[in-house]
């Protein structure tokens, strides 16, 4: 072997090595995770988690199992029940016949029992308003019948009839239920959306109700009276009330990662009087400019109902408009206090590098949120924001910096380039929701690419071979962990093969990403 073909062999190797030793190691680990779940979990956590993911299928025969081994619990036959619904309402076929779900509901020895659940399999698969008759002596007994009045005020919440929803679900809280905690939960949300702030205060400063007084109570009370300080305060706890450890985790590692490559693209290593401090600080700066952005939303929505509509045009402009343009305004916003010491400094390197690390701080703050909406949704986009995020605000600060030294091309000057960083951020996250759009998630590829070309080459003007192979092989690595990472929790949530499913667009947008990477910083 020539020396030339040795060392092409050995750059290779490092080059895609790695991407094979994580790929494999994250594969095994996924397996011996899921192996031990299986293994260890109730079947009350298997179908929750189950619900959770909308795997409506293995939810219902889990829950159909249990009420076939156990047919006088109500509990179980909630969840069978609304597992079943949500089987049949997505067109699924479901291989549980009703005439099977009559004769095992006939054998609920229990009159009252029977009652609560044929109630709630009527509410739940049969048009038309159920009969209550049957059930509301027991929800109006003393003590009340447990379920009597969940399955109440479930009916009555179905009908936005939220005084009555509201009523039911707080004499089922304060009846020692399994549903007791949701049930007091509920009963705030009803009194919320009933926009009966004096019934509403009342409940929050009673003692019994401190468990289901989070901090998106008091924002939502905060919004209603116009408190923006109160607002503003409440808003950190707020997005993450739901939050488990595994999202946390997966932020950590995806902006650690993402930091690392960015400030070797800014040359960090150069060692540069202040430039580690400045990164820093950028970083710092998009983490706070979350915080601004959520209160946008909060009065775009609850003020002005400014909300995605599920309607092709209107959607488009309301992620234009809505979301682009708050979540670009606000990170430049965040940018310009650096902007004085950038421009005394004079590098454009510099310049662009903090915009790329307030987008990275925004990112990584966002990417836990998207898992109050669900992981299926947030794993696909966790893969990508980062970087998205990365390229525009480093774009929009380019330009600005750009633009005040008076060195700015009418093609790149902040005007130009702030507007389209919008409409491309508004569009990108339309082709991800359009629902009524087969494929349009290869539209938010597209424009994925087109903005990591635009960004990789101007970040690179100054960088030499050497630099951008030790850059790409970075790269790679590290892709090739959060990949993994992501992996790894989505098998947690369904199995390994419901976690392929689950990251598969965030991995095709991490292959392209590497395509990119490798074709900018080739190691030939």
């Amino acid at each position: 072997m020539t020396p030339w073909r040795a060392r092409r062999l050995r750059r290779l190797l490092a080059l895609w090595g790695p991407l094979v030793v994580i790929g494999v190691a994250s594969f095994v680990i996924a397996l011996l995770v899921w192996r031990h779940i299986e293994s260890t979990e109730s079947q009350v956590e298997r179908f929750q988690r189950a619900w959770t993911n909308d795997d409506n299928d293995v939810a219902e025969q889990i829950a159909w199992k249990m009420v076939r081994a156990n047919p006088s619990s109500v509990h179980w036959w909630l969840r069978f029940i609304d597992a079943h619904s949500d089987v049949v309402d997505g067109k699924e076929t479901s291989e549980i016949s009703e005439p099977a779900i009559r004769a095992q509901l006939a054998k609920v020895a229990d009159r009252n029992m029977s009652a609560i659940d044929s109630y709630w399999y009527a509410l739940r698969m049969s048009p038309g308003e159920p009969d209550p008759a049957a059930v509301l002596p027991l929800a109006n007994a003393n003590p009340p019948v447990p379920f009597a009045n969940y399955v109440l005020a479930e009916g009555a919440r179905e009908k936005k009839d939220w005084r009555t929803a509201a009523l039911r679900y707080e004499r089922e809280a304060f009846a020692s239920s399994e549903v007791s905690e949701v049930s007091l939960y509920r009963t705030l949300r009803s009194w919320m959306e009933l926009k009966n702030w004096e019934e509403f205060r009342r409940r929050i400063r009673d003692p019994r109700y401190a468990s289901a007084v989070d901090a998106s109570v008091h924002l939502y009370l905060a919004v209603h009276d116009r408190d923006l300080l109160r607002a503003l305060l409440w808003l950190w706890p707020s997005s993450y009330t739901d939050v488990s450890l595994w999202p946390v985790a997966l932020a950590l590692i995806a902006a650690t990662l993402w930091f690392w490559i960015a400030t070797r693209l800014g040359r960090i290593h150069d060692a540069e009087r202040g430039r580690a401090m400045l990164y820093v600080t950028s970083f710092v700066l998009g983490v706070l400019s979350v915080y601004p952005t959520l209160l946008t939303i909060t009065i775009e929505e609850d003020v002005f109902n400014l909300q995605q509509l599920h309607r092709l045009v209107p959607d488009f402009i309301y992620f234009t408009f809505g979301v682009g343009l708050r979540e670009e305004a606000w990170k430049t916003i965040l940018f310009l206090p650096l902007l004085p010491a950038l421009l005394r400094r004079g590098s454009r390197i510099e310049a662009m590098t903090c915009g790329a690390l307030v987008g990275l701080g925004f990112a990584a703050e966002e990417n836990i949120s998207y898992f109050e909406h669900g992981a299926d949704a947030a794993l696909g986009r966790f893969l990508t924001a980062n970087f998205l995020h990365m390229s525009l605000t480093a774009l929009v600060a380019l330009a600005a910096f750009d633009t005040l030294r008076k060195r700015a091309t009418s093609r790149d000057a902040f005007n130009v380039v702030f507007p389209l960083a919008v409409i491309i951020h508004g569009a990108y996250d339309f082709f991800l929701e359009a629902d009524d759009m087969p494929l349009s998630s290869i539209f938010s590829i597209v424009l994925l690419v087109v903005i990591a070309r635009r960004f990789l080459r101007q970040l690179l003007i100054a960088s030499s071979r050497e630099e951008e192979r030790d850059v790409l092989n970075l790269f790679v690595a590290a892709m090739a962990t959060i990949n993994g990472a992501a992996f790894i929790y989505a098998t947690t949530l369904g199995g390994p093969v419901q976690a392929f499913r689950m990251i598969a667009l965030g991995t095709v947008s991490v292959a392209v990403m590497i395509i990119i990477f490798v074709r900018e910083l080739s190691p030939s």
